[in-house]
This record gives C-alpha cells, sequence and structure tokens, in this order.
C-alpha cells in the first residue's frame, strides 16, 4: 500500500474508490474519523505500490500527531472478490463497503458471484487444492451438475435457489468434521426464520425441511492429505427460495421460502443471514452438537433408512458423538448409522418420547 487520502477518484491506474459513511444522524465529534462539522462523505482513493511502504496520512485537524495506524499490505485483488454493502460498525468509526451483499460480523468472507456454473461445490475444491485461503464463497444463480448425497445432482430453476459453497480450513481431525456440517445447518435454519419469517426443521443427516417437504440441503466434501489430514472443507447449500417454476410432481415433497413465508424473500438477504450466522457457529463450535439435537425433527421419529444395499426400520433415537443416528430397531437392538437416507414414517405428538 502506498498512499491513502481525501483526492478525486480515478487518477490512479488502478483505483479502488472506497465511501465513508457518518450518516444516520450521528454527530462528527463521536464519530471521530474525520473531525470536521458537517462532513457528509469523504471520497479515499487506494494506490497500491510495490516498494511496500506503510501508509502516512498527512498532519491535519483529524490527526494532528499523525498517529492514525498504518494501512499494511492488502490484496486487493484477493479482496475485490467481497461485494459488501452494509455498514459495519468498529468501535466509533462507521464504513461503508460499496457493494450489494452484507457483510458478515467475523470479516471472513469473499464472496464470488457466478451466473452459471456446474457445481460450487466442484469449484470451490478446485480452489481449495490451488491454495485458496479460507473464507472464499461462491454463489451461483444456476448450477448444472449441482452434488446432492450418494453421488445425486441437485438441479433447480435458474435464479430459483440459494447455491452457494464455502471454503473453510479448520482446525480439525476428519473424525469431527460433522460438526460443520451440523454448524452450516443450524445456521440455514435460522437465516430462514429470520429473514422469511417461519420456522424449518433439520432432518438427519443434512436437510431442512417443513412438513417433511425438502427446503434445502447440505454437502460437505472434505480435501484430505494421503495420511488423513483435513487440508480444506467446503459446505455447499441449495435452498429452494422461489417456488415457481419447479415440477408438479414436487409439490408433496418439496417446498421453497416464499411458498412457506406467504411473500418473496430475498436470496441476498438470506444469504446475508446465513454468513453472519455461520460466521458465529464457526466461533462456537461446542455448542453446536446440543443445538443440533434439540433442532432435529428425526429424534423420536419411527424411521426407515435406506442404504445401497438394503434398509432397515425402527426409531430414531439420539445422534452421537461422531454425528451418527442412533436407530433402536424393531427387534430391540440399536444401530448407528453413519450414512444413508431417512425417511420419516409418522409424526408422533412428542418427537422426544423414545428417547
Amino acid at each position: 500500500m502506498h498512499r491513502v487520502g481525501a483526492a478525486a477518484l480515478d487518477h490512479l491506474d488502478d483505483p479502488v474508490g472506497v465511501e465513508v459513511a457518518l450518516g444516520r444522524g450521528l454527530a462528527a465529534e463521536p464519530v471521530c474519523l474525520v473531525g470536521v462539522a458537517d462532513v457528509g462523505r469523504v471520497a479515499v482513493d487506494v494506490g497500491v505500490h510495490r516498494d511496500r511502504r506503510e501508509v502516512e496520512f498527512a498532519a491535519g485537524p483529524h490527526d494532528a500527531e499523525r498517529d492514525l495506524p498504518p494501512v499494511r499490505d492488502q490484496d486487493l485483488g484477493h479482496q475485490s472478490e467481497s461485494p459488501l454493502s452494509n455498514c459495519r460498525r468498529e468501535g466509533r468509526r462507521i464504513l461503508r463497503c460499496m457493494g450489494d451483499l452484507p457483510a458478515s460480523p467475523a470479516v471472513r468472507w469473499r464472496i464470488r458471484r457466478l451466473e452459471d456454473v456446474d457445481s460450487t461445490n466442484r469449484l470451490v475444491l478446485d480452489e481449495a487444492r490451488a491454495g485458496a485461503e479460507p473464507g472464499l464463497v461462491v454463489v451461483a444463480d444456476q448450477q448444472h451438475a449441482g452434488r446432492g448425497r450418494r453421488g445425486r445432482v441437485w438441479t433447480a430453476p435458474s435464479g430459483s435457489s440459494l447455491l452457494v459453497s464455502v471454503l473453510l480450513r479448520p482446525a480439525l481431525v476428519a473424525e469431527q468434521l460433522h460438526v460443520i456440517t451440523m454448524a452450516a445447518a443450524l445456521s440455514l435454519l435460522e437465516a430462514v426464520r429470520a429473514v422469511a419469517g417461519f420456522a424449518a426443521e433439520l432432518k438427519w443427516p443434512n436437510d431442512l425441511v417443513v412438513g417433511d417437504r425438502k427446503l434445502a440441503g447440505l454437502l460437505a466434501e472434505a480435501d484430505l492429505s494421503a495420511a488423513g489430514a483435513v487440508r480444506a472443507v467446503v459446505v455447499g447449500v441449495g435452498c429452494n427460495v422461489t417456488w415457481g417454476g419447479y415440477p408438479a410432481e414436487l409439490e408433496l415433497i418439496a417446498t421453497a421460502c416464499d411458498r412457506e413465508a406467504g411473500h418473496a424473500v430475498e436470496r441476498d438477504a438470506l444469504l446475508g443471514a446465513f454468513l453472519d450466522r455461520f460466521a458465529a457457529r464457526l466461533d462456537a463450535l461446542d455448542m453446536v452438537p446440543g443445538d443440533y439435537r434439540a433442532r432435529l425433527a428425526t429424534i423420536g421419529r419411527p424411521v426407515r433408512v435406506e442404504f445401497a444395499d438394503g434398509e432397515l426400520e425402527g426409531v430414531a433415537t439420539d445422534v452421537d458423538e461422531v454425528g451418527r443416528l442412533v436407530v433402536r430397531r424393531t427387534d430391540g437392538a440399536t444401530t448407528m448409522v453413519a450414512a444413508g437416507d431417512v425417511v420419516h414414517l409418522r409424526p408422533l405428538t412428542d418427537r422426544r418420547s423414545a428417547r
């Protein structure tokens, strides 16, 4: 970073415009960013230079001692993948990032938008293997080979679903990765409630349902070393937002946010709410398993678990410490299910009665 200062934009070779917001009825004195009365906005230009000199502000009424902390080297090309739009408050400063998506409180996401892709998970996994930093988020209007469990393809009309994949590099062993999917599922559940205004439920292992109609699915894929160490995790989310365009035969087994809410739901608002909550969940993973169990509609339900080579029936009684579904079979024996498709056979008045 070579210099930062108030100036007219567009005189640098590669300028980046930043707007500093001092509005919302705040007085200049408490803000202390500019310190000059009646300032509505300030244009700031940013110049990048290869000599890696630190930024210096000229002395002035806003910083008479010239002791503002320097802005150190930033990879602006990398950061420009994140089109953020809402205001961020840090202490007594308010900065508005120019763009079209809400920012995460953890400042950990870099959002890349695509109109069309084969699979967001495939793309982000490739980026991970090429060395991409954690926090990359890829959002697509449409994907042609979206991935589901057991090799299934996720399809949706263009623009009708929130299709997003997130790159993480967690300090976890492979046996702990289920907690990441749990955290993402809880985050999406809470985002749907906050943005669309209705309550969905979790279905083991990674679906959101409303009355047993599927609203969303999640799929986590890991990049492991030859020794089994976790190098990266990609969490993919597909959530039906707008119902129009889905085949009639899906009406009894699927649903969408606007169908349940009774009004239009904005994908960007849902994305922002999901990323905000996911960031918070990732910072408190020890709370996730208990919260997941409490919101899991599968527990206490008679279920049929379908495998590639057979099936079993029983009552789902719990989820163990590694994310497996505990099923008490009709013969009284208990089976731990690590993977399979669960069918809720019929509702119970008290879903916890089988515990």
